[in-house]
């Protein structure tokens, strides 16, 4: 078993009562130092608990206790070295149940203490019914402060101003004839459409105190307004919202505003996040405007210390996304108004958080040349080539012995444990001084490439977008069936499984809701006849990862490859296919089904 470090190289910087306990003093040297704290391993969970230190004893009989809730027939955890992880994105803390491999944990905050100076802690114990608006202000400040243009426009996207934005406080349309601070919403319809504002109504819209007329108050949803509210108490005067601020009764108008969305996301001064509910739902905890949001926190006693067991964790992971169960996560446009946002200011889990700048690999290869163009009758020789740019040169990016383009380094690779990495990039890891993670952190990239240098003033360029894309390529009609329950990544996935026609399971589909999902038969050898699917190949793929552990929802070793082929599941209607869902099959399966060449537009 590990041992925690040694009392003498703690004692200078540790509170008296964890004097005599080298792991109350180690736990306290991770939230007081974590650069230097190690992960402290405790044993097995019969060692953990005979400590005669009752101060971190009543945290791991906790934590005993939820893991015995949640595995009720699990008999011992001899196997296991519990203990505590020290920080590694943000500043949790982890009890848990595995240092050293996988398991439940609990991810958990020291309670700041203000009347003390230097205090380590990071977290706060909340009002439960109530969002403290005053410190949401304070971050926001802050941050303008100190971050400045590091969180003000990081992509160094081009200056824009919306065409119209709304007015907080004259509660109207106003249009954005010059630069002002504004903040940008994202958040999810929902099941609702919104009322068609015309052109008679938008007009209407412009009349100071609008918004707060029975007349147009169809138009305002429960979270625009809510928002609204927030944008004043944090001293904004002009708030954006695609329900009112795009004017789709001009549609030329219409369609240059949305083209400009991404920089509109970009150049706010802040974006409000809404991942629970949709557009229909209030915001809760909202004091005086709405109704109290119930909150619960578990507060567990540490000394003279309190520890507060987080409600929500990697907020700002878009790699995790597809693990959080709200719809925000699930749907392309909000996940990239939620990449292209600076400051975010997040309402998730009944909570509010910020968020400003400060487990698998894999690569594609092209199947088919593809094509573009205005309208699905256009013949070849009008039709635009689209070229797979970063597949022709990324062989030449792999080529180590050529002199690095600017500002890379190489660095070494970790020897630890296997890891993930594309063919032919085994040997090294590379890092640029210009791309940072979150928390100041440079990314590690597999290969070095050209990073251009863009600042505010490059003009901006993009192709001309159109609506058909065209290929060759092949199909086939495959049997659907709902995925079985234990192979579903997280319980709440829409997802089917692919048969051929033998019955014999060969890949996957990735179903936009649930409504799409249902009609699908549950079992393969039952009375229930097959859905069937129209399958296109749209690339192939090589992938490496490691195992998912659904009981423990981490992934773990070992590593595999797979050989893939990326699908779309298309509806025909006049000769034109019409994307319903994207999938994956396995490619020595593929290649052995009757398959059909067909010359495809997809619209």
């Amino acid at each position: 078993m590990a041992t925690p470090p040694r009392p003498s190289t703690l004692a200078d910087n540790s509170p008296q009562w964890a004097s005599g306990c080298p792991t109350c003093m180690a736990i306290w040297l991770q939230f007081s130092g974590p650069e230097s704290a190690p992960d402290i391993n405790l044993g097995s969970y019969e060692e953990a608990l005979s400590t005669a230190f009752p101060r971190h004893k009543e945290l791991i009989q906790e934590f005993v206790h939820y893991i015995r809730s949640e595995e009720p027939n699990s008999q011992s955890f001899d196997s296991s070295d519990l203990g505590f992880r020290k920080p590694r994105q943000g500043f949790s803390i982890s009890i848990s149940q595995s240092v050293s491999g996988s398991g439940h944990l609990w991810n958990s905050l020291l309670v700041k203490k203000d009347d003390v100076p230097e205090h380590p802690g990071n977290g706060r114990v909340l009002d439960t019914d109530w969002v403290d608006i005053g410190l949401v202000k304070k971050w926001k400040h802050r941050c303008i402060s100190f971050h400045g243009v590091k969180c003000g426009n990081p992509l160094k996207v081009w200056p824009t101003c919306p065409a119209w934005l709304v007015g907080v406080q004259k509660q109207c349309a106003v249009p954005g004839h010059e630069p002002v601070d504004y903040v940008a919403i994202s958040y999810t319809y929902g099941s609702h459409t919104p009322p068609v504002v015309t052109s008679t109504a938008f007009k209407g819209l412009q009349k100071p105190f609008a918004l707060a007329t029975p007349e147009f108050s169809d138009f305002v949803s429960p979270i625009i307004r809510h928002f609204m509210y927030l944008t004043s108490a944090i001293d904004e005067r002009y708030l954006w919202a695609d329900a009112l601020c795009v004017t789709h009764h001009d549609p030329k108008a219409a369609s240059e505003q949305l083209r400009s969305m991404g920089a509109i996301y970009v150049n706010a001064v802040a974006t409000i996040i809404a991942t629970d509910g949709d557009s229909r739902s209030e915001v809760p905890g909202l004091k005086g405007i709405s109704n109290p949001r119930g909150l619960s926190q578990n507060v567990i006693p540490f000394g003279d210390e309190r520890l507060i067991l987080r409600n929500t964790s990697f907020l700002d992971e878009i790699i995790l996304f597809p693990t959080q169960r709200q719809h925000y996560y699930q749907r392309g446009r909000t996940i990239q108004e939620y990449a292209l946002a600076n400051r975010k200011i997040i309402f998730n889990n009944l909570e509010i958080h910020w968020i400003s700048e400060k487990e698998y690999v894999e690569e594609a290869f092209p199947i088919t040349e593809w094509y573009t163009s205005r309208l699905p009758t256009d013949p070849q020789e009008q039709r635009r080539k689209v070229r797979p740019s970063w597949f022709e040169k990324r062989e030449g990016y792999k080529d180590f012995t050529k002199p690095m383009p600017p500002g890379w380094k190489r660095v070494p690779v970790p020897e630890s444990e296997p890891r993930l990495y594309p063919d032919g990039c085994s040997r090294y890891l590379f890092e640029h001084e210009s791309m940072l993670e979150p928390y100041g952190r440079l990314s590690e990239w597999y290969c070095p490439f050209p990073v251009s240098e863009i600042q505010e003033s490059t003009a901006p360029f993009m192709p001309e977008q159109t609506p058909y894309l065209f290929c060759e390529t092949v199909q086939a009609r495959l049997s659907g069936y709902q995925q079985d329950s234990d192979k579903l990544q997280y319980p709440w996935d829409n997802e089917s499984k692919l048969c051929d026609r033998l019955g014999k399971d060969i890949g996957k589909l990735h179903i936009p809701n649930k409504e799409t999902r249902d009609p699908f038969p549950e079992n393969v050898n039952g009375a229930e006849i097959d859905l069937p699917v129209d399958i296109v190949a749209v690339c192939r793929l090589k992938r490496c990862s490691k195992t998912w552990d659904r009981e423990h929802w981490e992934t773990r070793l070992p590593i595999f490859k797979e050989d893939l082929y990326l699908l779309l599941w298309v509806e025909w209607k006049d000769g034109i296919a019409y994307r319903v869902a994207s999938g994956e099959v396995i490619a020595a399966e593929w290649e052995n089904l009757d398959l059909e060449k067909v010359s495809l537009v997809l619209g």
